[in-house]
Order: structure tokens, then C-alpha cells, then sequence
């Protein structure tokens, strides 16, 4: 088993303090903020909390000064709030998003690679409990206190991982076919097989996770393939 540490590309303006620009057209004052570079920024890397404080400080001054309209504040306070609260995503130590209970991985001779998130500064331990049944991962990591941090994945198997890929037959769901009520009744018999569905999603930019999920990783049961979700095609 291999764990591999990994964060996200740092970008050379990341040390770029997010700032709003006001423009001034007759009697109207427009407020542009970069909102989309906050989005970016904020969901891949690590983001300089001190900036960002400075730029609320800043932006509290000009709203008590009055050099920002009041239409524009709950909007504006809006992102700032969002910003602050997303530094803490990649900070606490969580898998990657579809590493999840009940899933399956590659086995040998084959690798497979579990990996996640963390503070940079710290070490992170991967421990597999194997008994006869499913496997637990365990990942934990210390705290500067010597307190430690510690997620599982539970019941998770070792085997063949199956991509089913395509355009509109791959969503004809095991639901619409003709003996769908047989097969249904029928999956509770499979527990070994397990399924995951990831949602249609377009991004214009490399993404490191998933956007959407469809299903989550499931048992094969009458609920998990009735779910509208399973494919008959794959």
C-alpha cells in the first residue's frame, strides 16, 4: 500500500491580495471584485490567511468611510465570509473525494494509491487492518499538541475496478429495462460487487476531484440499483 502526500499547484499569483475596484460612472459607483479568482484560488491551495484579513479590514474601513455602496455589501461580505471559511478544506486532513467506505481498489499485482489532504506541515501514517473480511484503512496524523487525527474507510475491498464509460446509452438505467423488477431483487446476492457513479460535469481547467457524484460507493443491493443511477449498459 502507498500513500502518497499531495497538495495543490501553487500558483505564482497566489500571493496577489484580493482587493475590490470601484469605478466611477456619473452618479453611480460599480464595484467589481475578483470573485472567480477568490473561487479559484480558495479550492486549490493553500491560501495566506493574513491576506485575506487584511482585505476584510480594508474593506470594513471603506464601508464605515462610506466608499462602498450598500447594495454591494452582502454580496461583497458574502465572498470575504466564504473565502475565510475555505481555507480550512484543504487544512484538515481528509481523503480525496471518492475515496469513500465500501469502495473497491486495485489488486495485486497492482499498486493502489490512496492519497488526500493535509497541512503541509505535517506527517501523515497509513495503517490497513486486514482480517479475512473487508479491508479498514486508517490514515492519521499528529497534531503539534500530540493529539491525533484519525479517518477511516471501512469495508473496503481489494479487486478489478471496472470503468464503464460513454455518451446517452451509458445512463440507460438498469431501472428502465424490461426485467429491471428481477434484477433488482437479484443484486442483494452480489455484496462483493460494488458501484460508483460520477456525475456529468464539465470544468474548462484540470480538476484533481470530482465535481459531482452521483451514487457514492455502495453495496450492490435492490436500493443501490434501483437508485436510477446504475447503468444496465456497463
Amino acid at each position: 500500500m502507498e500513500l502518497t502526500e499531495h497538495t495543490s499547484n501553487i500558483h505564482s499569483y497566489l500571493n496577489t491580495h484580493y482587493f475590490v475596484t470601484y469605478l466611477d460612472l456619473g452618479q453611480q459607483k460599480v464595484i467589481f471584485s475578483y470573485l472567480f479568482n477568490l473561487l479559484a484560488f480558495t479550492l486549490s491551495a493553500f491560501i495566506d490567511i493574513k491576506h485575506i484579513l487584511w482585505d476584510c479590514c480594508v474593506f470594513l474601513v471603506r464601508l464605515i468611510l462610506g466608499k462602498i455602496p450598500m447594495l454591494t455589501v452582502s454580496t461583497t461580505l458574502r465572498f470575504f465570509l466564504w473565502a475565510l471559511c475555505s481555507i480550512t478544506v484543504h487544512g484538515a486532513l481528509r481523503f480525496a473525494n471518492y475515496y469513500q467506505d465500501h469502495m473497491v481498489l486495485r489488486r495485486a499485482p497492482q499498486q493502489a494509491i490512496v492519497w488526500g489532504y493535509t497541512d503541509t506541515l505535517n506527517s501523515v501514517t497509513l495503517a490497513a487492518q486486514i482480517d479475512e473480511g473487508p479491508f479498514q484503512l486508517q490514515v492519521t496524523q499528529p497534531f503539534a499538541n500530540r493529539s491525533m487525527q484519525t479517518i477511516t474507510l471501512n469495508d473496503v475491498l481489494f479487486g478489478d475496478v471496472w470503468i464503464c464509460s460513454g455518451q446517452s446509452n451509458m445512463q440507460f438505467a438498469v431501472s428502465r429495462m424490461f426485467n429491471a423488477t428481477i434484477e433488482i431483487e437479484n443484486a442483494g446476492k452480489y455484496s462483493k460487487v460494488r458501484l460508483f457513479v460520477a456525475s456529468t460535469a464539465q470544468a474548462y481547467t484540470p480538476q484533481e476531484e470530482l465535481l459531482s457524484i452521483g451514487l457514492r460507493w455502495s453495496v450492490a443491493s435492490a436500493t443501490s440499483v434501483a437508485s436510477g443511477y446504475t447503468s444496465a449498459v456497463c
